[in-house]
């Protein structure tokens, strides 16, 4: 097809080569390196604009200065009351000064403020280290195991010091001396194991119900 051509044309079977890239015209052409001058919309002064701008800073401000509120006042970290009331006068069994404005002064607000900071850093504080004693008490109460305070008598209170039955002892827990010891009932907090019955008192008139816990 190609004729027995060794040519472009014929190995790549096109009808046109590409020529190649020139710069330039054919009289004139460009030295290789040289870079052509850029046109005259690029050069220049260009369009300029005056956006506006955030923040707090000079160049923001129209003035062009920041305009201190307190500029040229002294500096006072306290309120001298004694120098501004020198009379006091009772009221309310007191005679203090009038503190109504001293809250409004920056410096002690921020003197309050770092005093609540603390009391708050410290209740945290004893409440953590509270938590910690509360869960090493817990831990301690279920190793040991707690004595029972039930001791030989009757199930029921309304049967204590019947004929036949055990007779309610002195006990140095009461406050005063009792036919019902409580501290002996079979439905004291120290014996779980037993079941809470409620149970009849037939010895008053009315039906009293006697639950111990």
């Amino acid at each position: 097809m190609n004729k027995n051509l060794l040519t472009e044309r014929a190995l790549r079977d096109v009808f046109e080569i590409t020529s190649y890239i020139t710069v330039g015209t054919e009289d004139n052409p460009f030295e290789y390196g040289h870079r052509p001058p850029l046109p005259s919309q690029l050069t220049g002064k260009q369009f300029m604009t005056n956006p506006g701008k955030h923040g707090k800073t000079i160049d923001v401000y129209f003035q062009k200065e920041h305009p201190w509120v307190s500029d040229g006042d002294p500096y006072a970290d306290r309120i001298m009351y004694a120098e501004l009331q020198p009379e006091r006068y009772k009221g309310f069994l007191t005679s203090d000064f009038s503190k109504r404005d001293e809250f409004s002064n920056v410096v002690r607000t921020n003197q309050y403020r770092e005093q609540l900071k603390m009391d708050y850093k410290h209740s945290v504080k004893s409440l953590e280290t509270m938590a910690k004693k509360m869960k090493k008490l817990e831990k301690d109460a279920t190793k040991s195991e707690r004595k029972p305070t039930r001791f030989e008598g009757p199930k029921y209170l309304y049967d204590v010091g019947k004929p036949g039955l055990s007779i309610t002892p002195f006990c140095s827990k009461c406050h005063h001396e009792t036919y019902y010891c409580q501290h002996r009932a079979a439905y004291c907090c120290n014996n779980p194991s037993i079941e809470k019955v409620e149970v009849f008192n037939r010895n008053k008139s009315s039906d009293l119900v006697e639950v111990f816990a």
